[in-house]
């Protein structure tokens, strides 16, 4: 081979090099970028409030993150919204006094239809205690409720 040829290879090389370096640049970057908007992006927003009055003073009933019918004897509520899904939940404890209050507008589901809801992975142990209910509120038409009147504790989904 020439020196003359020599050369053209030794540049082709050296620019093939290159370039598949800055393509690994390129590769990682994306890479970085895809985790942090992972971590920094993250959709889904959850908070945990001691009693109602806490959770009115944080304003996410105004917001429409929780329902504005959550009993007044709520207390050790957690809820979990999806802002890109607009869906969620909210878990609480309750008083059996506010039964009727808790109730309204839903109606007990018969144990042999299909249950339209989920519930969250880490809600209620013991699921065999748990009676579900679906709104009949054309408003809140994709809430659903289920409560285990044992342990007074309450899960909507919408």
């Amino acid at each position: 081979m020439s020196d003359n040829n020599l050369t053209k290879m030794n540049s082709f090389l050296s620019i093939t090099k290159y370039l598949l370096f800055m393509l690994l640049i390129l590769i990682l970057v994306i890479l970085v970028m895809i985790v942090l908007s992972l971590f920094l992006f993250n959709s889904i927003t959850s908070s945990s409030y001691n009693d109602y009055t806490e959770l009115v003073e944080s304003q996410v009933i105004d917001k429409g993150w929780v329902p504005e019918f959550i009993p007044k004897s709520a207390r050790n509520i957690f809820e979990e919204h999806n802002i890109d899904t607009n869906s969620g939940f909210v878990e609480f404890t309750f008083s059996l006094s506010d039964k009727g209050s808790l109730l309204t507008n839903f109606y007990k589901l018969n144990k042999h239809k299909p249950i339209p809801c989920l519930l969250p992975p880490h809600y209620m142990q013991d699921n065999t205690q748990l009676e579900l209910y679906i709104s009949d509120k054309a408003s809140h038409k994709n809430y659903s409720l289920s409560i285990n009147w044992d342990t007074k504790q309450a899960c909507y989904n919408y």
